[in-house]
């Protein structure tokens, strides 16, 4: 998974290479990186994610949220999130 270059102002940079899980067909994790404006700086975290894709038009999943250190570019707090994307 990649963000298209220029479509978000707050994240230059998103990839996330998600594969298969052996348990079940629709469940993918993955692990990648994004590159994040953070004040005047361009800071990068690791990221991690676990989706289910549940029908056509519905994946379920968990990724970090994370708080940047604008100082120092580090991880102030990194939270788990649940996510349901629906097409629209």
């Amino acid at each position: 998974m990649r963000l298209i270059p220029g479509s978000n102002p707050t994240y230059v940079k998103y990839e996330v290479e998600l594969k298969n899980t052996t348990d079940d067909v629709n469940t993918y994790e993955g692990k990648g990186f994004f590159v994040a404006k953070v004040k005047d700086k361009e800071c990068r975290f690791d990221t991690e994610w676990k989706v289910v894709v549940v029908t056509a038009d519905r994946i379920i999943g968990a990724a970090p949220q994370i708080v940047p250190d604008p100082d120092t570019c580090g991880v102030k707090e990194s939270n788990q999130v649940q996510m349901d994307l629906k097409k629209k």
